[in-house]
């Protein structure tokens, strides 16, 4: 290729052979660089084919170009990537409520299509970044509280709404929350409340098939 230390005309188009790693210089055109044909301008480019990007990492939040992939990625289709349940046979209550953080059962994976969380022992794991809402029952438990619990890092990493489910009133209901989860990590949900209540505190049985007394709902990147 020609030596580009020469002046190049503002109407002429540099086209350089190979892969273009030769080029040390940059052109700079003076004036606005409209004189220039088949050159984007720095300032509002319009591209033509189809050009790509980086794209950003999950919940990115700066002026960094978003490419199809992340808006995807971020905005999601409208469907969890999974959701677990601690299901239970008709006929059998929740279990005992404690007043000391303790790890709600967690049994059954219902829908997970593309194999991005497992289940064991009443924990998770993810294979991807994203975001996790849970709900779970209580009765009669007075002050109740759910928190996600990061088991690989040890530390929590969101807490619930808090609820008062009076024992006084046979009062129960859900409680819940929402957290960011990180690829690789494992996670429990922990419940406690004023009150512990024998055999139901965790909810009371329905008879009426399937008993399912915590939910929770994945979305992934």
């Amino acid at each position: 290729m020609a030596n580009l230390s020469d002046k190049v005309a503002p109407s002429g188009v540099l086209t350089p052979t190979g892969d273009g790693s030769g080029l040390t210089g940059v052109l700079t055109p003076t004036g606005d660089g409209s004189g220039l044909t088949g050159v984007a301008p720095l300032a509002s480019p319009v591209f033509s084919g189809t050009p790509t990007a980086p794209t950003p990492t999950f919940g990115t939040d700066t002026a960094q170009v978003a490419t199809t992939a992340f808006v995807l990625a971020n905005a999601g289709n409208g469907l969890p990537s999974f959701v677990l349940e601690d299901q239970k046979s008709s006929g059998s209550a929740g279990g005992s409520s404690s007043t000391g953080w303790a790890t709600r059962d967690l049994n059954t994976e219902v829908y997970d299509p593309d194999g991005l969380v497992s289940i064991s022992s009443n924990r998770f794991t993810v294979t991807k970044s994203g975001w996790v809402e849970w709900e779970s029952v209580f009765y009669r438990s007075d002050r109740v509280r759910l928190r996600l619990y990061d088991v690989t890092s040890g530390a929590v990493t969101a807490l619930s709404l808090s609820l008062f489910f009076s024992a006084g009133d046979n009062a129960g209901g859900s409680v819940s929350g929402g957290g960011a989860v990180v690829a690789g990590h494992t996670y429990e949900l922990q419940a406690r409340v004023q009150l512990a209540v024998s055999g139901i505190g965790l909810g009371v049985q329905s008879s009426l098939g399937t008993e399912v007394y915590t939910r929770v709902i994945g979305y992934l990147a």
